[in-house]
């Protein structure tokens, strides 16, 4: 979530929508409401929305200097740390994979997987930092829209141009991945173009429509509820998937949006429900501001734990931990005994390491620096007097 004027409703919105990314991707259904919004059809476009919100937060001067300071921004808050942790991780997965001979995360091909194929693929680069792809997207979404914005300034309607022609790309994309051979750059270009309509709606709905949204939460959770339930009987030889990160897109572009959109308004008036009970958490806001760090960093999670639980049960004699599936598939979850339910323990690792991460960061290592910063300021404050 971007770090702008504390929002709390949207604060919580980010929350639950890191939660449920983690725990999908750990295959864990308790709470999520799977059997109604399924997982791939709504989690991302609920991110890219969120960042959209916040990014019309901050003002919509549409001149080319504004244009600048948003590319500047969006590389020094996305693309570099994106291009460091993938690096850093490069060199982690050189020394695992030789190590403990894991396969998924052979680096072979180092540095085109370090600095082409985020470009031409983006997906899985060395396994440790496989949902980073998000970010890279939301980089170059942010640069269309915004390029889109500077193109459009004169225009006398230039907001609700702008979101038709997002919606028709985002159409086509839809359009050109169902029919397309899904090639590496297709995958690339076909999710930037279906994730842009989302981006804009989501700077569309804070401008226009969230003054509006005073509907009775009965009367909007029934019409919800409602549009959701015809769209899993349409859909219920398919299902309702919409795969991001692979531009796989089960059904035509208006069930597609339409599944999409009923998973964020759900999810939206939900969040505001809950501002009461936790506005003032600050474990809420500390989250809220590293929905980065958990997306970039929640694979780190899932392997430590299955290396606690490869050493844990070799020490005890235990067999089941499936080695080999461990080395060659980076999604790969130990059951002690066939336990489906200990995979919660991994959504929980990987919701806390990077947050333990960032709070041993903060303490040991950016206070030190802001402290030698301020001391070598001083000093040179004193020699200038």
């Amino acid at each position: 979530m971007e770090k702008q004027k504390r929002n709390p409703q949207f604060a919580i919105l980010s929350v639950i929508a890191i939660a449920l990314v983690v725990m999908g991707h750990t295959a864990v259904g308790i709470g999520t409401l799977e059997w109604m919004f399924n997982y791939d059809s709504f989690h991302m476009p609920l991110f890219v929305f969120i960042s959209g919100y916040f990014a019309s937060q901050c003002g919509k001067n549409k001149e080319l200097n504004s244009l600048k300071a948003t590319f500047k921004k969006a590389v020094k808050r996305l693309l570099i740390p994106f291009f460091i942790w993938n690096f850093l991780y490069g060199i982690f997965a050189v020394i695992v994979n030789r190590i403990l001979g894991i396969e998924w995360c052979n680096a072979n091909d180092f540095w085109y997987m370090v600095l082409i194929r985020p470009f031409t693929y983006g997906n899985v680069f060395f396994g440790f930092n496989s949902p980073s792809w998000f970010l890279l997207m939301l980089f170059e979404v942010k640069m269309i829209d915004s390029i889109l914005e500077f193109l459009l300034r004169r225009a006398k309607y230039a907001d609700k141009i702008s979101i038709i022609i997002c919606l028709l790309i985002s159409i086509g994309s839809v359009y050109l991945s169902r029919w397309g051979g899904r090639t590496a750059f297709e995958i690339t270009v076909t999710r930037v173009g279906y994730m842009l309509f989302w981006f804009e709606a989501g700077g569309f709905y804070r401008r226009y429509v969230e003054k509006l949204d005073t509907c009775n939460n009965l009367l909007y959770f029934a019409a919800i509820l409602t549009v959701q339930s015809i769209l899993m009987l349409i859909c219920r030889e398919k299902g309702i998937v919409a795969g991001i990160w692979n531009s796989e897109f089960t059904n035509g572009p208006f069930l597609t949006l339409l599944a999409a959109g009923t998973g964020i308004a759900f999810y939206l008036r939900l969040s505001r429900i809950l501002v009461p009970s936790f506005q003032n958490s600050n474990l809420v806001t500390y989250i809220s501001i590293h929905t980065f760090s958990i997306m970039m960093h929640q694979m780190f999670g899932f392997f430590l734990l299955n290396i606690a639980c490869l050493s844990l049960t070799k020490m005890m004699g235990i067999y089941d931990f499936d080695l080999a599936a461990f080395q060659y598939d980076c999604w790969y979850y130990y059951c002690p005994g066939n336990l489906y339910c200990f995979r919660v323990v991994y959504a929980c690792f990987g919701f806390s390491v990077p947050l333990i991460g960032c709070k041993l960061y903060e303490i040991y290592i950016q206070n030190r620096i802001e402290y030698m910063l301020n001391k070598v300021h001083l000093k040179c404050h004193k020699n200038h007097i």
